[in-house]
């Protein structure tokens, strides 16, 4: 994986876990869209950068 894909992986994760603290600290509609739009870019990079689809790991889990 090249170093900008690790480093956008990287920042997605961080944006993907910090809104989702916020969203547990103050729920809202605001904060639930922002969550998921989060996810739905952490997604994105991770299928870029490391080949793994986030969402299908999330439910394979189950």
């Amino acid at each position: 994986m090249p170093d900008t894909d690790i480093a956008n992986t990287a920042a997605a994760s961080e944006r993907f876990f910090r809104l989702y603290e916020r969203h547990c600290v103050e729920p809202n509609e605001d904060t639930l869209f922002s969550f998921l739009e989060a996810s739905h870019s952490l997604n994105d990079r991770l299928k870029i950068g490391a080949n793994q689809d986030f969402l299908m790991l999330a439910n394979s889990q189950r």
